[in-house]
């Protein structure tokens, strides 16, 4: 996956890359090394190291823990999701654990650095991917691969409900009985749930939607070979070193971006504490 990196060594540095304008979406994670991967992946991987996963494992497990989630999920629960709104159902399930194909990014630079460096025993990084460019694929892939037109024809919204309709058309393709056969091509949707929990809320948080489990994440962002825009790259990494963990922990607990602000309730505010007085 062809990117740019950028080395932020100092915060003033941040600036000279504006990432405050909303071009770009992140995702902050607390290696450097790793690649942008959906939990539901990473799990499996985990913890069925004897054999290659492939997609049917993917795709079996998806539609199991879905149709078990859905099952059961009233016991704890009151304010569900309707009944055909799969992606609704998955980020509720992301939430409160269950491994997805979900992948959290966040309009907020600051807060993505947040995460990267809060996990951080190396370096970590931000990953950045051009919105604009990437809403425009997922649109064109609704159309292409579901006869989804854009209600909205070139606004944003009608970019985002042509993607968001499209990735409930995969989820339900991924049902008991039907062909176990991959029947998507690789590509990534753009998904913001329209009735948020608080925490999506806070953290100004959105997701991406591997569209096929024929390959991994990055394999189905690269096949969209999104162009720059305006002289704007459209993936950058930006690789912060170990070294400037704490410095840049405090200018964030100055912007006021701790557990306590973004992870709402008492959770946040005993994880907080971490930083307020222990780091």
């Amino acid at each position: 996956m062809a990117h740019e990196i950028v080395t932020l060594d100092r915060w003033s540095k941040i600036l000279d890359h504006a990432p405050q304008d909303k071009r770009y979406i992140y995702r902050g994670q607390s290696s450097a090394e790793w690649s942008i991967e959906c939990s539901l992946r990473r799990t499996l991987e985990f913890n069925r190291k004897m054999y290659n996963v492939d997609s049917f494992d993917l795709r079996i497990a998806e539609r199991k823990s879905l149709k078990t989630f859905k099952s059961r999920a009233h016991l704890y629960l009151k304010d569900l999701p309707d009944e055909d709104d799969d992606i609704a159902w998955l980020s509720v399930m992301q939430h409160h654990g269950t491994p997805t194909r979900l992948i959290d990014f966040s309009w907020s630079f600051y807060v993505s650095m947040y995460f990267a460096l809060i996990g951080a025993s190396d370096d970590c990084c931000i990953w950045a991917i051009n919105e604009s460019s990437l809403r425009s694929s997922a649109a064109r892939y609704a159309k292409n691969q579901h006869g989804i037109n854009n209600q909205i024809s070139g606004l944003r919204y009608g970019e985002l409900e042509a993607s968001y309709s499209s990735a409930n058309m995969i989820m339900k393709h991924n049902r008991f009985g039907e062909e176990e056969e991959e029947q998507e091509s690789l590509g990534v949707l753009i998904l913001e749930v329209e009735k948020q929990i608080p925490r999506i809320a806070i953290q100004q948080g959105l997701f991406l939607f591997p569209c096929s489990y024929d390959g991994t994440f990055v394999e189905n962002l690269a096949s969209l070979k999104l162009q720059k825009k305006g002289g704007w790259s459209p993936i950058v990494k930006f690789v912060i070193p170990y070294e400037n963990r704490d410095d840049f922990l405090m200018h964030l607990a100055v912007m006021n971006i701790t557990a306590e602000t973004i992870y709402p309730g008492i959770d946040g505010f005993a994880q907080s504490i971490i930083q307020h007085d222990i780091l």
